[in-house]
């Protein structure tokens, strides 16, 4: 039950975050885009994970980086960052 509300809730503010970013910036097809902290986890089935790559109208111009391998299959350019500690 805690899992499936909090779930809701970031789908809720993640929708939310896209929707202001389109409103302010109003990116275009020629825009390019640098998401950082992807993940491995694919976006849907409970996950909202990569809901940016998932949703954003021209996923073919975002960079995406993350820490782990991503399991993405947009056309998304992908960069994987090794942090040393």
């Amino acid at each position: 039950m805690v899992r499936l509300l909090a779930s809701r809730v970031s789908l809720w503010s993640r929708e939310r975050k896209l929707r202001l970013f389109l409103e302010l910036f109003d990116p275009g097809p020629e825009t390019t885009v640098l998401d950082v902290g992807v993940t491995d986890a694919a976006f849907g089935a409970g996950s909202t994970d990569n809901y940016f790559e998932a949703r954003y109208p021209w996923p073919d111009r975002i960079t995406a980086v993350g820490t782990t391998g991503l399991a993405l299959d947009t056309g998304i350019v992908e960069i994987q960052v090794i942090a040393h500690l």
